[in-house]
């Protein structure tokens, strides 16, 4: 006899486990197929409670950050007796949500468990989540930063002096990695990024996102350089509405298929830097051209979505203006492309950029004089009515190169988006 329990006010996963109980009790052998039947009608259902990414951080408001700094380069406010007792109440529900070892369906007591890490501390302000930790050994610390929802929370939530503070405990917990980045030949950097500094710039500089705000750094990252290069140069909008500055300073990225990074204003130094005498020397990756922080922030938002800035080495441009837009690029065999293609590209404010071949592939007057790097990527900026090409190279304002468009048979491939 197989148990169907039809059940609306305690969730499909209590019941599954009520199901998958009474079915072992009755000693039937595929217990695991037990199905609930939801009695509860769907168009009743919240959709916004559904497309909430799981854990993702409640940011702070402005009135609950008050007056603290956002700069870590300053201590926090001493902690008052309310965020202290506050912070201790929370201490006491952080440790009961790591240790619940969750649901079972043979102890009704178990099946509502403590809230998440993450639910906790989305209701705590700056000043009592730097009052929990307090009370909270490392070892507990550590635990907490291995769950995702709760670092999210505190990415969005806590000040940056603590967010410092707990990557130094837990290293790779709130910052990507940074410990395997290598060139794109495989080999380890002459100078390689060894920790994190804080940039305090501007995030949008002077002008807004514009492609010259695009700076590589020691990183074999062109291709997304050269794919945020284009769409700023074109599309400036895109950028600027992915990008949100939380109160505490953090910035959070809206990536167009939902997925929330969020990101600190800390980015990796190379080994002769030095906190907080940070210059932008010293700096391993990119580079704040234009006094602009944003393709830095882009650059760290999508290293920690791929798994850390290694996962970032080598890639194709319109394969970055797809993660930045949710549009399909266009792919075209350099050659295939005529002045009228290129001409309807730019009209039409489309995004486009261009790869070159490989070392062992580059051949022609481009490569021969030095106009074109092998194995790279450009923003292609404007053509003029003679044909003439200008591309803007990555690695850094005033090195715009010129050529014509019948000699992009020399270049690998060409991309081109249209984010509308």
């Amino acid at each position: 006899m197989a148990a169907v329990v039809t059940i609306t006010p305690i969730g499909d996963s209590v019941a599954s486990m009520i199901n998958r109980g009474i079915c072992s009790v009755q000693g039937d052998t595929d217990c695991d197929s037990a199905e609930v039947s939801d009695a509860s009608d769907s168009s009743d259902s919240d959709p916004s409670d559904e497309e909430r990414p799981i854990g993702f951080g409640k940011p702070v408001n402005d009135e609950e950050w008050g007056d603290r700094e956002t700069t870590p380069l300053e201590d926090p406010p001493p902690l008052t007796d309310e965020e202290i007792e506050a912070g201790q109440d929370a201490a006491e529900d952080l440790r009961d949500a790591l240790e619940y070892d969750g649901a079972a369906w043979y102890n009704p007591g178990s099946w509502f468990g403590p809230d998440s890490p993450a639910d906790i501390i989305n209701e705590l302000t700056p000043g009592e989540i730097r009052a929990a930790l307090d009370e909270l050994d490392d070892d507990e610390i550590r635990e907490l930063l291995e769950d995702e929802g709760a670092v999210d929370a505190l990415l969005v939530r806590a000040d940056l002096h603590l967010l410092n503070e707990l990557n130094e405990l837990a290293p790779d917990s709130v910052e990507p990695n940074i410990s395997d980045v290598r060139t794109s030949d495989g080999d380890m950097p002459n100078n390689p990024a060894v920790d994190y500094g804080y940039v305090d710039h501007d995030l949008f500089g002077d002008d807004g996102p514009v492609v010259e705000n695009i700076f590589q750094g020691s990183i074999a990252d062109c291709w997304w350089m050269a794919s945020m290069g284009a769409l700023a140069h074109e599309n400036p909008e895109v950028i600027e509405d992915m990008i949100e500055e939380n109160a505490n300073g953090t910035f959070t990225v809206t990536f167009p298929d939902g997925e929330n990074v969020t990101v600190t204003p800390f980015f990796p130094e190379q080994q002769n830097g030095h906190v907080p005498e940070l210059e932008n020397g010293d700096i391993a990756y990119a580079q704040p051209a234009g006094n602009a922080m944003w393709p830095m922030v882009l650059e760290k938002a999508m290293a920690e979505r791929a798994g850390g800035y290694n996962e970032l080495v080598g890639g194709n441009p319109g394969t970055g203006m797809e993660d930045l837009t949710g549009a399909d690029s266009e792919f075209h065999d350099g050659g295939d492309v005529s002045q009228s293609d290129l001409e309807s590209w730019l009209d039409e404010d489309q995004s486009v950029t261009l790869l070159t071949p490989s070392e062992d592939d580059a051949e022609g007057a481009l490569y021969d004089d030095g106009t074109l790097v092998p194995w790279h990527s450009y923003v292609v900026q404007s053509m003029d009515d003679s044909g003439n090409v200008t591309l803007y190279n990555p690695h850094g304002p005033g090195r715009e190169v010129t050529i014509h468009v019948d000699q992009l048979d020399q270049v690998n491939e060409v991309q081109n988006v249209d984010p509308e």
